[in-house]
């Protein structure tokens, strides 16, 4: 595998009362980034600022980190896979 590809594939779990930032990738050439909310959709997850409560596939900005926020109060965990 060529590392200079900064290629990845994760599966995010953040618990309620949990936060995590998805660092931006490592190169500066054109990355393509994608960030799926897989379960926990009904628990209000903040992703950069932003409040999802419903499946959805985020085309996110690869030059930018992006905070991701669960209320303490939430129900369940949330799932995200990120694919870039």
């Amino acid at each position: 595998a060529d590392p200079s590809n900064d290629v990845a594939v994760l599966r995010i779990t953040v618990q309620p009362g949990g936060s995590i930032v998805i660092p931006k990738a490592n190169s500066s050439a054109d990355i393509n980034r994608s960030v799926y909310l897989i379960e926990g959709h009904e628990s209000n997850v903040k992703v950069d600022g932003k409040v999802i409560n419903e499946k959805v596939c985020l085309t996110m900005d690869a030059t930018k980190d992006v905070p991701i926020e669960l209320d303490q109060g939430a129900k369940e965990e949330v799932q995200f896979l990120l694919l870039q």
